[in-house]
């Protein structure tokens, strides 16, 4: 079903059934209220010209104490938290954690949790928009317990958000692990 253009009112017309039905009813059904089929709620973006869609604030939280060793994004033993939504072309995606060391490594190492994307849209984890003890090239190290990304470019449909972890030495600890994403 598609928006109609509502018709003009003339005074005295009458108006015929199928005209009512294609301006008024068919147009009614193209609202957030008819729209709304979720019961958890949500939220309503445009994905078109007279065209919206619901869209859920979807969240994962893993609360299992766990470690790597991995100097690339990779699982841990509980893979995730893992997000899977259905986007427009952008998304709000928050991951947070607490990230510790105990490895009495020197030199300050890096422990990130990050994200990949798969589904109709593939991204590769990176610590842009990693969370944790983040030691980014040439700066100093700093702590980020949550990390806010817009993420633009995505291809509409389902799209899948799963936590990556990695250390830049030594062994790196993560805890209270939560993502959420708030799809546009």
């Amino acid at each position: 079903m598609a928006w109609n253009v509502p018709m003009t009112a003339i005074a005295g017309q009458i108006v015929a059934s199928a005209d009512f039905n294609l301006f008024v009813r068919d147009n009614l059904n193209l609202t957030e209220a008819a729209l709304a089929l979720d019961p958890d709620g949500g939220f309503f973006v445009s994905t078109g010209l007279h065209t919206i869609a619901q869209r859920i604030i979807t969240t994962s939280t893993v609360d299992v104490s766990e470690a790597t060793a991995s100097t690339s994004y990779a699982n841990l033993a509980t893979t995730g938290p893992t997000v899977t939504v259905t986007t427009g072309t952008k998304a709000i995606v928050i991951v947070g954690c607490r990230a510790g060391d105990n490895s009495n490594t020197a030199g300050n190492p890096s422990n990130k949790m990050s994200w990949a994307c798969s589904g109709a849209t593939t991204i590769a984890a990176a610590d842009d928009w990693a969370a944790g003890l983040v030691q980014l090239i040439g700066q100093l190290r700093a702590v980020y317990t949550s990390n806010w990304r817009m993420v633009t470019g995505l291809t509409p449909g389902s799209n899948t958000f799963q936590a990556k972890y990695s250390v830049s030495s030594g062994t790196g600890n993560f805890d209270h692990r939560s993502m959420h994403v708030l799809p546009l």
